[in-house]
C-alpha cells in the first residue's frame, strides 16, 4: 500500500483546485487504509498528520512536511483564503451541539466566512447517498469532513461520484476539537515542541491505546509494507 501512497503526499495544497479530495494520513488511520486499500486510489491527495509520521515516511522515501486539517498547520490559511475569495463551505462532523459550538468559534475568527451550512456526523451507510445531495442541492465550493477514517473517504468519494466538482477535505477530529477548545486547541508551546501526541493524550485519555499500543504496530506495519514493495 505504501507504494501507491507516497506518490499522491503532498504538503503543497492549491486550496480551490477543482474536482480534487484532500486526505490526510497519520499512524492511526494507516492501519484503517491497510485494511481498506481500494480507497487510496480514488482519493486525489493525502496530507502527512503528525511529525513522527512525517519523519518516518521521509526517512523511506517521501519529502513532504507536516500538513494537518486543523488550524495548528494549513486550515487557518485556507480559511483566510475562503474569506478572501469568498468561497462558500460545508462542515460535516460532530453532533449538533457540537456543529453551535464550532460555527461560533469560527465565525469569531473568520467573522466573512460563507458558511453555507453545517450537518452533523451521526448518519448511517444507508443515509449517505441522502446527506450527499443535501450537500449538492448547497452547491458550496469547499466540504470539510470530520467523520473519522474511513467513514469520511468513503463519503468523500461517494460525494465526488455523485457530481460535487468542488474541494473535499477530510478533518477527522477537527470540528469536535475547535467547538471544545476554540481555535487554538493547542497551546503555542506545544505547537513548537511538536507535543500534540502528549497533548492529546492528557486531553484525552481514550488515546492512550492509540499512542502506546497502534502507533507502534502502524510503525512496523509501515516498515514491513516498504520493505515488500
Amino acid at each position: 500500500m505504501i507504494k501507491s501512497l507516497l506518490p499522491k503526499i503532498t504538503s503543497q495544497l492549491d486550496y480551490f483546485q477543482p474536482n480534487t479530495i484532500t486526505a490526510y494520513v497519520n499512524l492511526y488511520n494507516y492501519l484503517i487504509f491497510r485494511q481498506n486499500p481500494e480507497i487510496i486510489k480514488d482519493i486525489d491527495r493525502f496530507t502527512l498528520d503528525g511529525i513522527l509520521m512525517v519523519r518516518i515516511l521521509n526517512l523511506i522515501g517521501g519529502s513532504a512536511k507536516r500538513a494537518s486539517p486543523d488550524f495548528s498547520s494549513y486550515f487557518s490559511e485556507m480559511f483566510l483564503f475562503c474569506e478572501k475569495f469568498q468561497k462558500k463551505l460545508v462542515f460535516v462532523g460532530g453532533s449538533n451541539s457540537e456543529l453551535v459550538n464550532f460555527i461560533s468559534q469560527i465565525e469569531k475568527s473568520f467573522p466573512t466566512l460563507k458558511i453555507q451550512g453545517a450537518l452533523d456526523g451521526y448518519f448511517s451507510d444507508e443515509e449517505s447517498n441522502i446527506i450527499a445531495k443535501d450537500i449538492l442541492d448547497m452547491r458550496p465550493d469547499i466540504v470539510i469532513l470530520g467523520l473519522g477514517t474511513p467513514k469520511q473517504e468513503i463519503f468523500a468519494i461517494l460525494l465526488k461520484s455523485m457530481g460535487f466538482n468542488g474541494n473535499i477535505y477530510t478533518c477527522g477530529a477537527f470540528i469536535s476539537q475547535t467547538a471544545l477548545k476554540g481555535v487554538n486547541y493547542y497551546p503555542e508551546i506545544i505547537n513548537t515542541l511538536h507535543l500534540r501526541w502528549l497533548y492529546r493524550i492528557f486531553k484525552e485519555k481514550k488515546l492512550l491505546k492509540r499512542y502506546f499500543l497502534l502507533y507502534p504496530l502502524s510503525i512496523w506495519y509501515l516498515l514491513i509494507d516498504y520493505l515488500r514493495t
